[in-house]
């Protein structure tokens, strides 16, 4: 997954801590059409500004606008 801030011309990824991503875990199994998954993750160096990003979540594609706020 990464951010995609308006203006910013390249990807924000995940902050790591300790060799461990700051974000949920994918689940192993898959889960079926319709089903909701809850996820987090931590993102450093989004500018201030940004109070709404794109997100891309890698083989599932872009979900545009998305409202971002602080930990």
């Amino acid at each position: 997954m990464n951010l995609i801030p308006p203006g910013v011309g390249r990807p924000i990824y995940p902050a790591w801590k300790d060799k461990t991503c700051a974000c949920t875990d994918l689940p192993m199994a898959p889960f079926p059409g319709g089903a909701q998954l809850r996820m987090y993750a931590i993102f450093e160096g989004v500018p201030q500004d940004a109070d709404r990003v794109d997100v891309d979540l890698v083989l599932l594609g872009v979900i545009r606008n998305v409202a971002v706020s602080s930990s």
